[in-house]
This record gives structure tokens, C-alpha cells and sequence, in this order.
């Protein structure tokens, strides 16, 4: 019994480095970094057309960030919502042309541990890079949107739709309620993604369990990088390097478990097509002969 598990793990450890993702991991998470500014100014001139003044952006700025980094974010938030027409222009232009890059990394990485070959044209394949780094974004907003009302949107169900009182809401416990809420969105966008991206389309159901460990990974993985810029800070310009450094890392071990979760899905359909293969074989045309014969013997 203690065999069949031994030798899972080493089957699914095997193909790893041959699946490159070390490679595609970096080459994604280069140039998401790369397109970091771009990808800010884009948000922030877009907020500008939305309830979301300047005050709540700024004020949304972790405090825990290095005070370089904090007035770096802060002073690009200031200038875009006093220039935003051609910030915005410019922003798109150039986040969709540095993203595109790492999002085509990220396609390659996935027809690789999907074994995918992409048969498409190069102009089509950066529109598919494109379309899909817009749908990313687009999540994006939708998350920045439920951190910044979904307190008073807990408010507002309480009091209109369950009649409680807004005032006995325990808001420890909506912490941990927006903590499984993110992981069950980020789950959807993952499940989207693995569906999509690869040359090759799967089930969504058989998406779900790579897409779950890829949101709990990045869940972990931000707590963890969180909890060093918290203290970096204080470590003054070397606190402020290291920062750079490990956002590269962070940025890098993303972009691993994404397409590691793609190899896990991948992986669990092939252990599920051999399952039903053998069960086909044994219970294929020598069964049907059995029956006839006993049809004959009657």
C-alpha cells in the first residue's frame, strides 16, 4: 500500500524539469515586473472614472511598504489623477505591450506542462496574451473593488437583507470571511486560466484541483513576502533593496505554483485517462466474449 503513493510522487516529480517551468517562471515574472509601473498607472487612471477619489487610493497604500516605495505609489497616484487622459493612454500602451510578454510566457509555460503543441499565428497568439492579461486586470479591479467597500457592503447586506445590526458585526471574523471569499475568487480566475490558456481545452471541473492548491500557494507566498516588507522598512536603503529583490521573488514563485498547478491537473487527467484505459481493457472485448460464450453454452 505504501508503494502506490512512493511512486505517484515520483512519477509526478519526474517530468517537472523537463517541463522547463523554472525557465518560463522567471521569464514571466521579469516581465511582469517590467510592466509593475505601466500596470499601476493603468489602474489608478481607470479608478479616476469610478466613486474611488485620490484620498482612498492613497490611503490605501500599505504602510508597511518601504517609505520610498510609499511615496514612489503615492506621487504616481497624485500625477495620474491630475493628468489622466494621456497617463492612461500611455499607461495602456505600454503595460499592454511589456505585459503581453509575460502573459505569452506564461501561454508557452502552459502548453509545455499541458504537453500543448499552438498551432496559432504570432500576431494571434500576442492578441490571445493581450485578451487575456485584460481579463486579469479586469479581476484585478473587481478585487480592489471588494477591499475597498467590502466593509460597508457587509454593512449594507446585515442591515437590508439579514436585518442584523451593524454594530454587533464581529469585523475579525469578516477578515476571515474576505480571506476564503479571495481564495474561492482567485480559484475561479485560476480555473478560468488553466481552461483557457493551454493550446489544449480541458474539463473545467478537471481544473478545479490545480486552480485551489494555486490559490492557496499564492495566498501563502504573499503572507510570507507581506510579512518581510512589513520589517523592511525599518532596514532603511538595504530594506529597501532587499524589497526589489524579493518582489522578483515572489513575482518568480507566483508564476511557479500557476503553472505548477497546471501540471498537477494535467498530471491527475493522464492518471485518470490510464485508470480508464485499463478498466477498458479489462473489461472490454474479453468480457464481451465471455458473455457471448456463456449466451452460446445456454
Amino acid at each position: 500500500m505504501t508503494k502506490r503513493p512512493v511512486k505517484t510522487i515520483k512519477e509526478f516529480t519526474t517530468d517537472i524539469a523537463d517541463v522547463k517551468l523554472a525557465t518560463f517562471s522567471a521569464a514571466a515574472a521579469y516581465y511582469l515586473f517590467m510592466s509593475l509601473i505601466p500596470i499601476i498607472m493603468m489602474l489608478t487612471a481607470i479608478l479616476k472614472y469610478t466613486p474611488i477619489t485620490a484620498d482612498i487610493v492613497i490611503s490605501r497604500v500599505p504602510e508597511y511598504l518601504p517609505p520610498q516605495v510609499q511615496e514612489l505609489l503615492r506621487s504616481i497616484i497624485v500625477s495620474i489623477y491630475s493628468n489622466g487622459g494621456v497617463a492612461l493612454t500611455v499607461s495602456i500602451l505600454l503595460m499592454l505591450w511589456i505585459s503581453s510578454a509575460a502573459m505569452k510566457a506564461i501561454m508557452l509555460g502552459m502548453d509545455s506542462v499541458y504537453e500543448a503543441k499552438r498551432k496559432e499565428s504570432s500576431l494571434k497568439f500576442r492578441l490571445r496574451a493581450v485578451s487575456y492579461m485584460l481579463i486579469i486586470i479586469v479581476s484585478i479591479l473587481l478585487l480592489l473593488f471588494f477591499v475597498v467597500y467590502g466593509e460597508k457592503i457587509l454593512f449594507l447586506l446585515a442591515d437590508k437583507v439579514f436585518k442584523i445590526d451593524a454594530g454587533t458585526l464581529n469585523l475579525e471574523k469578516f477578515k476571515l470571511v474576505r480571506m476564503i471569499v479571495g481564495i474561492f475568487l482567485l480559484t475561479a480566475l485560476f480555473t478560468m486560466l488553466y481552461k483557457w490558456m493551454p493550446a489544449s481545452r480541458g474539463r473545467y471541473k478537471h481544473q478545479l484541483a490545480g486552480a485551489f492548491f494555486t490559490a492557496v500557494a499564492w495566498f501563502v507566498i504573499s503572507s510570507l513576502f507581506s510579512g518581510y516588507v512589513s520589517v523592511s522598512g525599518s532596514l532603511g536603503p538595504y530594506g529597501f533593496l532587499g524589497t526589489i529583490i524579493i518582489c522578483l521573488g515572489w513575482m518568480f514563485y507566483c508564476m511557479y505554483f500557476l503553472l505548477l498547478g497546471g501540471y498537477l491537473n494535467h498530471f491527475i487527467d493522464k492518471k485518470r485517462s490510464a485508470k480508464n484505459l485499463q478498466f477498458d481493457i479489462e473489461s472490454g472485448p474479453g468480457q464481451e466474449l465471455e458473455e457471448e460464450t456463456e449466451i452460446i453454452r445456454e
